[in-house]
Formats: C-alpha cells, sequence, structure tokens
C-alpha cells in the first residue's frame, strides 16, 4: 500500500523533520515501521505524532537518535529490543526519562513499577500516552511508550 507510505512521508517532510535514510513500510495495512535517524528526541516524538495523526495509520517506530542531544533518547530496534542503557532504554525493563516497548504481558501498572518503583504511578504514563492508548486498559505487545520522568 504505496500510499499510506508516501502519505506518512509526505506529512513528516511537511513538517520540517529532517530523517536522514527515512524508510516506510506498510505490513499488511496494519501497521506503518518508520526507520531512520533523527537528530533529537523532539524530533522523534514529532514523527511519531505526525504519523499517527493520519488516520488508520498505526506506527512501530524504529527511528534512532544520533548523538546525545535533548535526553539522549533512543528509538527501538527491530523485535522491541534495546540498545543499552546509555541511551535511557534497558532490555530488562523500563526506565523514566526513555521510550520503552511494550511487551506481552504488560500493563500500565507493570511498566509504573519497573520505571518508578510505584505501581500506582501508571497514570503518569498514560497522560504521556494518551493519543497513543486512549483506553489505559489496552496497551499492545509493540507499543512504543514514552516514560516521562516522574
Amino acid at each position: 500500500m504505496a500510499g499510506r507510505e508516501q502519505q506518512v512521508e509526505q506529512a513528516i517532510r511537511a513538517q520540517g523533520v529532517q530523517v536522514q535514510n527515512l524508510k516506510i513500510d506498510d505490513h499488511d495495512g496494519k501497521v506503518i515501521s518508520i526507520k531512520g535517524t533523527v537528530t533529537s528526541a523532539e524530533q522523534k516524538a514529532k514523527v511519531e505524532q505526525i504519523a499517527e495523526s493520519i488516520p488508520g495509520v498505526k506506527i512501530a517506530n524504529h527511528l534512532t537518535v544520533s548523538g546525545s542531544g535533548s535526553g539522549g533518547l533512543l528509538g527501538g530496534q527491530a523485535g522491541g529490543q534495546a540498545s543499552g542503557k546509555a541511551g535511557g532504554q534497558t532490555a530488562g525493563g523500563a526506565v523514566a526519562g526513555s521510550t520503552y516497548t511494550v511487551k506481552s504481558g504488560d500493563s500500565l501498572s507493570k511498566i509504573a513499577k519497573q520505571a518508578y518503583g510505584d505501581a500506582s504511578k501508571w497514570k503518569v504514563i498514560h497522560e504521556a500516552n494518551k493519543a497513543k492508548i486512549p483506553n489505559p486498559d489496552l496497551i499492545h505487545a509493540g507499543d512504543q511508550l514514552t516514560i516521562p520522568n516522574a
């Protein structure tokens, strides 16, 4: 479905976000994967927001932030594996001030317990990701969540 891929790319370019080595793939009309490199966590978040503002688009974000600018966040890699603690994301669990790829069996309270040591802080994660998860009881493996500093 080249139409959705092209629509997402045009929307990203129209907002002036520079993504090096941009590659957009449509997976059976269900998920768009976006791969490439951006220079800041803000640009990564903006690409996510732009793509998900397009009706019917759900993304699997594989963007990487180059350098250490703006918080040093790293995008998830294929399969949801993280690239290590240096980027603010760990393979073992959620870390405050990072992104996190939801795994099967996760809940917002479980993620909050990992990130903050307090399961009741799930509302902080939900608030930061309302556009992606309108219903906090329905999160899906592969979802990329922002884990803000509490």
